[in-house]
């Protein structure tokens, strides 16, 4: 079973942080720099990459908008 399967079989939601985390600092953001371009406050992104806050769809929007990436890689879904 995929990890996504597995994923909806257990009701976990997406992980999004560790997703945010590895997308910003491969594009070799800062919080800070990734802050002003999505317009989501540092504190918000860092709760979403320690996972202590679940972003609404709104901020995944922008997020993905900022990071230039499809919103389903923000929520971990595979394109078939």
């Amino acid at each position: 079973m995929t990890k996504q399967l597995a994923r909806i079989a257990t009701n976990e939601p997406p992980r999004v942080g560790d997703t945010l985390a590895a997308l910003r600092q491969a594009q070799s953001l800062s919080l800070d720099e990734l802050s002003r371009k999505a317009g989501v406050s540092k504190s918000m992104l860092s709760q979403i990459e320690r996972a202590q806050a679940n972003p609404t769809v709104a901020v995944v929007w922008r997020l993905a908008n900022a990071l230039g990436v499809p919103m389903g890689d923000l929520l971990g879904s595979s394109r078939p």
